[in-house]
């Protein structure tokens, strides 16, 4: 058996948010997504509540890093593979992937959730006030754990 690296996070208290709260919510995790398949990634960093963390990357950081980022990813492109989840009435979450060109192997995909690599992750997005405040890849555990 593998060692276990981050134990899985609790589940979130029950959300009692109404369906056109959620449909907005949805919204700007789509529109998130949009912009960044488009790679308009000045314009999301300049949209983005203040505070903001990206990836773990702060103030000045965020858009260098999502700049490098893009770079080493050629044509990244990412796609939600679930309608988002609602942790609360500003936070989503969903299952993700993420194609790009690797200039060795061609297309390649990234799931996050992935029997095969051991892989449950999801991609949680937080708003205040309709602006970004996070985003980050949140492990919500590995498969071993439930196969057990």
């Amino acid at each position: 058996k593998k060692a276990e690296t981050e134990a899985a996070p609790a589940p979130p208290p029950p959300v009692d948010i109404t369906v056109e709260e959620y449909e907005a919510l949805e919204a700007k995790a789509n529109e998130f997504m949009a912009r960044r398949n488009a790679g308009e990634l000045k314009a999301i960093v300049k949209d983005l509540a203040p505070g903001a963390e990206v990836y773990g990357l702060k103030g000045d950081k965020v858009l260098s890093g999502l700049e490098e980022f893009f770079a080493a990813h050629p044509k990244l492109q990412h796609e939600m593979l679930e309608r988002p989840w609602v942790l609360g009435d500003d936070t989503v979450e969903y299952a993700f992937s993420k194609t790009w060109t690797d200039p060795e192997d061609g297309e390649t995909t990234w799931l996050s959730r992935d029997v095969e690599a051991d892989r449950d992750k999801v991609e949680r997005l937080v708003f205040v006030k309709g602006a970004l405040k996070t985003a980050e890849v949140v492990s919500l555990g590995n498969w071993d754990d439930v196969a057990e």
